[in-house]
């Protein structure tokens, strides 16, 4: 999908340029009057001017996310639900696969992460990629539905899957998770998706995020909660207990704050970790827009430590809707970076999993396997051939060459036996259904928009 050019925030022709005004003569023949031109002031002079941040363009970087890139790419979005019960997840693989996205960060997946939930999103996900590896949060409080507010999932993709050692999340109030992947001369990075609460009174008989946070809280010791406060607070101790064992950071986050803000608490955060926001790094110049559709201001934030923003070669944000099957009503956040600089080395795209052929309970595949190898093995005789060296003993190195020639021969019957008995593919795939998720995924933002 190509995004149009994105012309800088603060650009004199962002928005409306001045035009002289001439008036235009009575009298036909009368020669026009003179329009005085004044001279352009210099850029430093000219006025500024202001970004509507309800501009529904992209940000940033022009990228067109369908294109090959080479990058490690990281996006992260606030998903406004992950439904178990439909083909969410499956949808979202698909566009990540299609922007061949590294690491996905998402916020407020409203799920309650347990047994049957993991499993739902993990088979969803294993229809578009199955190489990858997963971390979700939810609170802590019990549910006894698939529905729970709040919570997140940071997601590694394809061959990045095999650099995560470690996973793990916000025990108590799920407020984060994260992943670590490893790269060369033991660099540690730390992938964090983290959600913070909004502002809003605590009401003991809701099930919002702030009210099942200040319950625990509660629970745990704590006389006043402040979720919005405390979030900061133990945010702040865990990466400064991850960059003191000298491991960097990248956080993707909805922080339900104004980012760019300095007189907002979320500052804190930032100034007391180091945390660098890359795309205000990237394009110093430029302000952001909105990243909530009903909001004014940015309050979702990539941010990282100073090898990510060494690293970095690209920021951007696109518009609202976009892709069409990530849904949600906040905007898609992502970073590039250089590969060799953040992990020392690209890795190799992993072997593609073989669909197996021969499935014990299926009779029919059963027997056919089994003709198949019987037929291969008469034809290359090998039966004859184990007689032969059954009868001679000891083995000479010619012997241990033919014996080694037969294992090579029947483990390659088999595997071939194996794939011609598999199936061409795991699902069929249907236009109609297609396109009614986009329908859908259509109506859905129409109807977030209001």
């Amino acid at each position: 999908m190509e995004l149009p050019p994105t012309t800088p925030p603060n650009h004199p022709t962002s928005y409306g340029s001045t035009v002289p005004r001439v008036e235009q003569p009575q009298n036909p023949t009368q020669t026009p009057p003179e329009t005085r031109m004044e001279p352009p002031l210099p850029p430093s002079q000219q006025p500024e001017a202001l970004l509507n941040p309800m501009a529904n363009d992209a940000w940033g970087n022009f990228v067109i996310v369908n294109h090959p890139h080479g990058f490690f790419r990281v996006v992260s979005k606030n998903v406004s639900t992950l439904n178990t019960y439909s083909l969410d997840m499956t949808a979202i693989a698909t566009e990540l696969q299609t922007m061949d996205a590294s690491i996905f960060l998402a916020q407020e997946t409203n799920t309650a992460w347990k047994p049957t939930t993991l499993q739902a999103i993990d088979s969803q996900c294993n229809l578009v990629f199955k190489h990858k590896k997963l971390a979700t949060s939810s609170s802590n409080e019990k549910s006894n539905h698939r529905y729970q507010p709040g919570g997140t999932l940071t997601l590694a993709l394809g061959k990045w899957a095999s650099r995560v050692i470690s996973r793990g999340h916000d025990e108590l109030l799920g407020r984060w998770s994260f992943l670590e992947l490893v790269g060369q001369q033991n660099k540690r990075i730390m992938m964090i998706s983290a959600y913070r609460v909004c502002n809003q009174q605590f009401d003991a008989t809701s099930n919002t995020v702030t009210a099942q946070q200040t319950r625990l809280l509660q629970q745990n010791g704590v006389r006043t909660p402040n979720p919005q406060q405390q979030f900061i607070t133990d945010l702040i101790k865990l990466i400064k207990s991850w960059t003191q064992a000298g491991k960097e950071i990248l956080l993707g986050m909805d922080a339900n704050e104004d980012v760019d803000n300095p007189r907002l608490k979320i500052t804190c955060l930032f100034m007391e970790t180091g945390l660098i926001d890359l795309h205000n790094h990237r394009h110093p110049a430029n302000r952001k827009p909105a990243t909530h559709q009903r909001g004014s201001a940015p309050i979702d934030i990539i941010a990282g430590t100073q090898l990510l923003a060494e690293a970095l070669q690209l920021a951007w944000i696109l518009p609202f809707g976009i892709p069409a099957l990530i849904k949600g009503d906040h905007r898609l956040l992502g970073v590039d970076f250089d590969t060799d600089i953040l992990f020392g080395h690209k890795p190799a795209n992993p072997a593609q999993n073989l669909i197996q052929g021969v499935n014990s309970n299926n009779e029919q595949l059963v027997t056919k396997f089994c003709k198949d190898v019987i037929t291969q093995c008469n034809l290359h005789h090998l039966g004859e051939r184990i007689d032969r060296l059954i009868l001679t003993q000891p083995f000479t190195n010619t012997e241990i060459l033919e014996l080694e020639a037969i294992d090579s021969t029947l483990t390659k019957i088999l595997t071939q036996a194996d794939q011609r008995c598999r199936q061409t593919s795991e699902f069929p795939w249907s236009p109609t259904v297609q396109k009614a998720y986009v329908r859908h995924r259509y109506w859905m933002i129409r109807l977030a928009a209001f």
